[in-house]
């Protein structure tokens, strides 16, 4: 004899399949949802690094390490300025300040030319050098281009 199911039976069972299905269709569209955002999070990424790298600021923020010498920076420079704090570099725009670490850290102004020895990179002034704690002679330094 086969088992009689009342009307409250099918409907109770037909809610539960239904519930099953709507849930698992909830839980595919969730992590669809969740895809799709951490998508377009790395697509951003992506993008703001990419123009941040075309725009140059990239490497601004970037530390660099070169060997570094001492000069005595006499009244004439190249560019006809004076202050404390200077370094001499062979490219870089006059007025460009510089951070420089050693033992410490000290932020210069590219104020003249130089050096014209190969393999150095930069020329800091005594009162450059003594602020970083750096020796007389050459020495390799970090440094990163402020503005």
């Amino acid at each position: 004899m086969t088992k009689q199911y009342s009307i409250e039976d099918w409907d109770r069972q037909a809610r539960e399949s239904q519930s099953w299905a709507l849930r698992a269709r909830r839980e595919h569209v969730q992590r669809r949802r969740k895809e799709r955002w951490a998508f377009l999070i790395a697509a951003l990424v992506v993008l703001v690094i990419a123009a941040l790298t075309w725009a140059g600021k990239v490497s601004a923020m970037t530390w660099h390490r070169s060997a570094v010498s001492v000069y005595d920076s006499s009244p004439q420079t190249a560019s006809g300025r004076h202050t404390t704090y200077m370094v001499a570099h062979r490219w870089l725009a006059f007025g460009t300040r510089v951070r420089f670490c050693y033992r410490r850290c000290r932020t210069a102004l590219v104020l003249d030319r130089g050096p014209f020895v190969y393999g150095r990179e930069w020329d800091l002034n005594y009162a450059t050098a003594g602020a970083i704690g750096m020796p007389i002679g050459v020495a390799v330094v970090r440094w990163r281009v402020i503005s």
